[in-house]
């Protein structure tokens, strides 16, 4: 991630871009597991994996839909 935001950071600024950048992937990594969890508490267990490999696939979907390929 950190990759990706080194590629999209402009000139000017970039230290500041990169620590916002950081610091929102770091809310996303402990946030995100609270929400996951939050969401499948009142479902079985099948539902809840099945919930987490949905949202695993949403994320690759996201990937591939919004990063450009190399060429």
């Amino acid at each position: 991630m950190m990759t990706l935001g080194a590629d999209v950071s402009p000139p000017e600024g970039r230290p500041t871009h990169l620590s916002i950048w950081n610091e929102l992937a770091d809310i996303g990594t402990g946030v995100g597991p609270l929400i996951l969890s939050a969401a499948t508490a009142p479902a079985g267990l099948g539902a809840r994996i099945a919930v987490s490999g949905l949202v695993g696939f949403a994320a690759a979907g996201a990937l591939w839909r919004w990063i450009p390929r190399c060429s």
